[in-house]
Parts: C-alpha cells; structure tokens; sequence
C-alpha cells in the first residue's frame, strides 16, 4: 500500500508514535523548519536513523558515510555555491560524467533539470535531510546556519535529547502496561467485603433440593353405577322414515312456481317444497329461521346426508 506522505511512513514504520509526531508538527508550525528537523530537536530519532527513513521513503540509496564525512572537492567544482543555497543540493561525489547530488527534495523535477543543465552532467539524486545540509553548508562552506540550528548542530545536545526520549517512551510503556493490567480481571481476594465486587464473583450451581413425597393416599373405590330397572315390556318405538324411501323417490316433479312468497317473520310456516321457491328464500328472505328451514330442505333434495355451514350478515 503506497503511502502518501512522509508523517504517515513514520508512523507505519514505527519510527515516531502518533503523540510524538503530533508534537514535531507543533514544532515545525512554531518554529519552522522541517518535521525530521523538530524530530531530531526532540530526541525522536537520532540523524542517521533519519537519513536511512528518508532514503526509504523516497526509494533512493543511502548516502556512503565516507560521502557525507568528505565531500569530493570535484564535485564542489562543478555547482556554483549561489546555485546549492538555493536549490539546497549538496554535491557529494563526481564520477564517470555523473554528479551525485544530496537534495532536501530529490523529487523535484525542475530542480534536477536545472542542476543537470549547469554542471553539463548526468544528475543522480540522494535523499538529503535538511539538518545534514546545513550541517555540510556550515562545515564545507563556511555557512552561518540559521538561530534554530546552531543548538541542535551540538552533537552532544542531540544525545541528550535523544536520552531524554528514551527514558520518556519507557515511562509511557511502563505506566500503559500498569493500565494493561488495572484493567484485567483477576481473582477476587478472600477477605473482599465490597457490594461491587460480587458482580465478578462466579457462584456454583447448587443442588436442587428433592421435593417431599407426601404420603400415598388411598384410592376411593369406583361408584358402581346404578342398573336401571328392566320393564318387563319393552316400549314400542316408532319407526323413523327414511328419505331415501320409494315412496318420497316415487313424488312426481314439482312444478315451478314463479308465485311470489310472502314471507312472515311471525309465523314462517311449512318450508316451500319448489326448488325455484327454496332458492328465492335463501336469496331474499330477511328471517333466519326460513333461510336455514329452506337450506336443509333444498339439500335434502339432492344428497342423503348433507352438512350446511351458513354465514350470512356476519
């Protein structure tokens, strides 16, 4: 995953914690200068360790010790001095028509045309951070450095800068790791009397009491029932008719009545016996009773046994 700025690559690669670059920032809007320059003032990281996360950052080689400890005189030769002020590119080393340059900002174009363009060489680029520029202006060219850097050019100030933060960061994870552990939960002490901590106490299931058996109770005997007396005569019963009798199969047609029916809701009478009638009432008679007298009456005409469900009104 590509990074996209420089604050973002140090924090991925663990070289400043989020606070620590927080605070370089603050510096930088207070006093200028660069972030690596604030992180070096604050005892982040030390110079080299931002000379090798620049040069990673870009995608570009790490300067040679030897480059940095003793420019080569040729190189000096062929910038002018106006031209590395501004540009801020130190000449480092020249060889083979090829002039390697450290540059505060290897990745601008512009400034690699112009160089290339007045030296009449080929131009290869050093990530070049801003305090070892200003460190080799003050040492190869006899350049004031500016009032913030005259302090932290002191190689013995940016030791103890760098001393400081260390024993910062070791406090910072001692007293998170004490939090770590504040925070878990262990054990609750024996002799522990407070209300609250028996939320974290974990209670053993207890055994269920066994119900008490009461005693068995004697069943009450079965009532015999009574045996009805037997008459001596049986008593006569009346023959039922059957519908489907030869006698009601045997009725002749019945005619159809268009004769409008009066209907009387008190006294509903016989059921008419013409389907064309049974079907009249069960369209337009407002009584109950002549609605279901009609309905058992019409199915009795068609099936021996029928079963009648009627929902009317609700």
């Amino acid at each position: 995953m590509a990074v996209s700025t420089f604050t973002q690559f140090l924090l991925r690669n663990d070289h400043a914690s989020l606070s620590e670059l927080e605070e370089g920032s603050q510096a930088t809007v207070l006093f200028g200068a660069r972030l690596g320059t604030a992180l070096i003032e604050l005892g982040v990281m030390s110079a080299e360790q931002l000379d090798a996360a620049l040069a990673r950052y870009h995608g570009l080689p790490d300067i040679p010790a030897e480059w940095l400890a003793k420019p080569d005189a040729a190189a000096r030769a062929a910038l002018h001095v106006d031209l590395v002020k501004r540009h801020r590119a130190f000449p480092l080393q020249f060889e083979k028509r090829t002039l390697h340059i450290g540059l505060v900002d290897p990745r601008n174009e512009a400034v690699l045309d112009d160089l290339a363009f007045a030296s009449g060489c080929l131009i290869a680029p050093y990530a070049l951070t801003e305090f070892r520029f200003v460190q080799l202006m003050q040492r190869v060219y006899s350049v004031a450095p500016p009032s913030r850097f005259k302090a932290l050019l002191d190689e013995r100030t940016r030791a103890e800068a760098f001393r400081a933060r260390a024993v910062q960061r070791r406090s910072s994870a001692d007293e998170r790791s004490k939090q770590h552990q504040e925070l878990e939960i262990g054990p609750l002490a024996a002799d522990l009397e407070s209300d609250a901590d028996a939320y974290f106490v974990v209670e053993q299931p207890r055994a269920m009491p066994e119900p008490v058996k009461e005693p068995a109770k004697a069943k009450p005997a079965p009532a015999t029932p009574a045996t009805p007396a037997v008459s001596a005569t049986p008593p006569k019963v009346a023959p039922i008719p059957k519908r489907d009798e030869p006698a009601i199969a045997a009725q002749p047609a019945l005619e159809i009545d268009d004769t409008p029916i009066l209907l009387d809701r008190r006294d509903p009478g016989p059921p008419p016996t013409s389907i064309a009638a049974l079907e009249r009432v069960l369209a337009e008679s407002p009584d109950r009773g002549q609605v279901i007298d009609a309905s058992v009456e019409l199915a009795a005409r068609f099936a021996e046994v029928a079963a009648l469900l009627v929902i009317r009104d609700g």
